[in-house]
């Protein structure tokens, strides 16, 4: 009999021992490499590689993406725009006054290549890349109302770099609904992913520092000339050398940190039960958005009509996913003035809302 329990019990040890070294269930990916983009919404080499590299993104987890929009093709891409001067700031660090061309990419901060045959490389810097993951930086993050309908992110973490370097805050969106026209084409379902909005602390990251540090940066969306969607904004943390290695103006990647910004249950009241328009702030800004929020993915039209009740524009008319996406304004010819936004989902009235354009 006691030989049965001692049996039983070595058994149960070594169960829990196996269970302690398995991955918890729904645990992040600890991310191990950095991959930055560029594009441009009148690149017509780009897509293609972008779709290549998304592919070996699926398979390849703990990658964190950041796609760059630079001005090479049409200087008033909106995503370009809406993001400057962090965008500018990136462009020229890694490509001197002129910029880069496009598609570009770097990996880790080291240049993989350029232009559309050039993804199969970018897929190969990564695959190395992963196999020496870069170091963890572990950031919080504290939600504060601003004087809009937003939130203000305090961003905290400590760095303790054994070389000079220069850390990075970068500040990211998805489901950003935008029809484009140009020769990039149209991501699937016109959302674009990924999207960089803006660098802190400052444009071009930190001063230069070594030894250990404390950070507490602050992004503020009232502060930039977009508007956001906090629900899916990301900051990627990641600090580089501060001196250039290699070719083409490479600065080695040091750290990498993911923290969501979406403000958890009650920083911001949520009504996840039903479709609804979210107007984020008005007026609207020049480059602004409209937030939709489904329950499930639905057939949309989203329209708006001048105060004499006379349709002007139609923002959204064909299949959007679940949860809240943001639809851009950018590029919509849309005079300043009042407006009504109408919403209907899958054929039926899912709200309306005034709102004021500022130019």
């Amino acid at each position: 009999m006691l030989r049965k329990k001692s049996v039983l019990l070595r058994y149960c040890y070594t169960l829990l021992v196996i269970i302690a070294g398995l991955p918890a269930a729904g645990s992040a990916q600890q991310p191990a490499a950095l991959a930055e983009l560029f594009r441009n919404i009148n690149c017509s080499n780009c897509q293609t590689p972008d779709n290549n590299y998304g592919t070996y993104m699926s398979t390849h987890p703990g990658v964190v993406l950041i796609n760059y929009h630079n001005s090479t093709g049409d200087p008033q891409d909106p995503f370009y725009t809406a993001s400057l001067p962090g965008s500018n700031d990136r462009d020229q660090f890694y490509g001197g006054s002129s910029g880069l061309s496009d598609p570009n990419a770097y990996i880790d901060g080291i240049s993989a290549g350029s232009g559309q045959q050039a993804e199969p490389t970018w897929e190969a810097f990564t695959t190395a890349a992963i196999s020496k993951p870069l170091n963890a930086i572990n950031a919080t993050v504290a939600y504060g109302p601003n004087s809009g309908s937003g939130t203000i992110d305090t961003i905290s973490f400590v760095l303790e770099p054994h070389k000079t370097v220069v850390v990075y805050v970068a500040i990211k969106e998805s489901q950003l609904y935008y029809v484009n026209s140009e020769k990039y084409g149209q991501p699937p379902g016109n959302l674009w992913n990924d999207v960089f909005r803006t660098m802190l602390p400052a444009p071009n990251g930190s001063a230069s520092f070594t030894g250990t540090k404390s950070f507490t940066v602050v992004f503020d969306p009232s502060n930039y000339p977009f508007s956001s969607d906090e629900q899916n904004m990301t900051a990627v943390i990641f600090t580089e050398d501060a001196s250039s290695t290699g070719s083409n103006n490479s600065h080695q990647a040091e750290e990498i940190g993911v923290v969501s910004l979406a403000p958890p249950d009650g920083v911001m009241e949520r009504n996840t039960t039903t479709n609804r328009l979210i107007i984020p702030a008005n007026p609207i800004k020049r480059q602004g958005h409209i937030g939709i929020e489904l329950q499930s993915s639905s057939d949309v039209l989203l329209t708006l009509s001048d105060l004499l009740g006379r349709e002007v524009r139609t923002l959204v008319d064909g299949r959007m996913p679940s949860g809240q996406s943001s639809v851009e304004l950018e590029g919509s010819g849309l005079a300043a003035g009042s407006y009504v936004a109408h919403l209907s989902v899958d054929g039926r009235d899912a709200g309306h809302a005034m709102l004021v354009i500022m130019q």
